[in-house]
């Protein structure tokens, strides 16, 4: 899924679009939720546009738009565009915030306590760097790594015996599809063609670090038997 080759000109952010054509399509937040199996407190957050209120990683904020779009019977790629390019400016104006601030701090910081402050500020960029670093080192190892499956859709019913799987995880995460290692492009994507059965077809996708724990989404797909019929006929 690439969303660098798409253009938009969204003259509203993301979470006023959604709630707009939520209200449009007559759903209130419960029922949103209920089709989409999300807390109605992270619909009314998405809504809002407390993205800092859901849970942490892109990967769930995205999981949770798309669900949400899918239901209000609209383009998850171009809400997740737009969403992207919204963080991408958020997180520069931040930085540029940041960097004002400490600007302005060191100019009304005399030159006299300039060693002294410097001093400071190097032990405590020290002591910030390792506790930061313990922890990332931490999460790492005890947090599963995060997984969105864009396709297929859970219950599907479908008259083709071949079933493509796509998804989204951390780079270094190992994939699995009904316990087959599944290769990700280098960057976590990853795209896989299932040879499916008549009647029920259970697909089970697995991510997993080295030494962490596992996210596993499962997924049940009916092949109808009249194709399969074809197949075997030919």
């Amino acid at each position: 899924m690439n969303f660098s080759q798409k253009q938009l000109n969204c003259a509203e952010p993301v979470h006023v679009r959604l709630k707009a054509a939520r209200k449009a399509k007559g759903f209130d937040i419960a029922e949103i939720s209920k089709r989409t199996k999300i807390r109605p407190n992270y619909i009314q957050y998405l809504e809002e546009g407390n993205y800092d209120k859901l849970p942490k990683g892109s990967v769930y904020k995205k999981n949770i738009i798309t669900a949400y779009a899918k239901v209000i019977k609209a383009d998850p790629a171009e809400y997740l565009f737009q969403f992207q390019k919204e963080e991408d400016k958020k997180k520069k104006v931040n930085k540029t915030n940041k960097q004002k601030f400490i600007l302005s701090k060191t100019k009304k910081t005399s030159f006299r306590d300039l060693p002294t402050l410097i001093r400071f500020i190097f032990l405590l960029s020290i002591g910030f760097s390792s506790v930061g670093y313990l922890t990332m080192q931490i999460q790492k190892i005890v947090r599963p790594p995060e997984l969105t499956l864009y396709s297929p859709e859970d219950g599907i019913v479908t008259n083709e015996g071949v079933l493509e799987v796509t998804g989204e995880t951390g780079k270094s995460t190992f994939i699995t599809i009904n316990g087959r290692n599944i290769a990700n492009d280098g960057t976590g994507k990853f795209k896989e063609n299932l040879d499916l059965s008549v009647g029920v077809n259970t697909i089970i996708v697995s991510a997993k670090r080295k030494h962490g724990k596992s996210t596993i989404i499962t997924r049940y797909v009916v092949l109808k038997e009249g194709k399969m019929a074809r197949i075997n006929d030919q």
